[in-house]
């Protein structure tokens, strides 16, 4: 197995390096917009640009991951698996699974309330998300390269079996 790696090209001046506690598994990740403020209504999905490349080892897959702050928010992220082959900008489409606008703002002040009065909002029914917070964390995975074998049977040497949905019991 290959020893994990992570190279990071930023691709602009508004970029921010993934940053990761020792502790911690994953490395937080940034949004970054020329706008002030981005509203996503219910339902919305927005490709939010991270302003970073990467590079991997053959045989990893970074995995974006929601964060617990985005997801308690209504925040979801909607896809993941970054292989080690793709050179391109990271993005990372943001879906808004609350009842609520949310509305990713560079400024709480008096910007951010003329931007809501401007739209009808008030900010007792949005949720503000600041964009100097994470958007999402990545983590890197062993991901080996592994031969498919079609066959007529596969062993049936396991408890569950065949059993789907629900069949554990558990």
């Amino acid at each position: 197995m290959k020893e994990p790696y992570l190279k990071v090209k930023l691709l602009n001046d508004r970029a921010f390096l993934p940053s990761k506690r020792d502790e911690d598994s994953s490395f937080d990740l940034y949004a970054i917009h020329e706008e002030d403020f981005i509203i996503l209504y219910p339902g919305d999905i927005q490709l939010m640009k991270t302003g970073i490349a990467i590079e991997i080892p053959q045989d990893w897959v970074f995995y974006i991951a929601e964060r617990s702050s985005t997801g308690s928010k209504g925040i979801a992220k909607r896809s993941g698996v970054i292989d080690s082959g793709y050179r391109g900008e990271i993005f990372v489409p943001i879906n808004n699974t609350s009842n609520k606008p949310v509305v990713f703002a560079k400024h709480d002040d008096e910007k951010l309330n003329f931007f809501l009065g401007e739209k009808g909002l008030k900010k007792e029914n949005v949720t503000i998300y600041s964009m100097s917070k994470a958007i999402a964390q990545g983590i890197l995975l062993y991901s080996p390269h592994v031969e498919v074998e079609e066959v007529e049977e596969l062993s049936d040497g396991t408890a569950r079996g065949d059993g789907a949905l629900g069949s554990t019991g558990k």
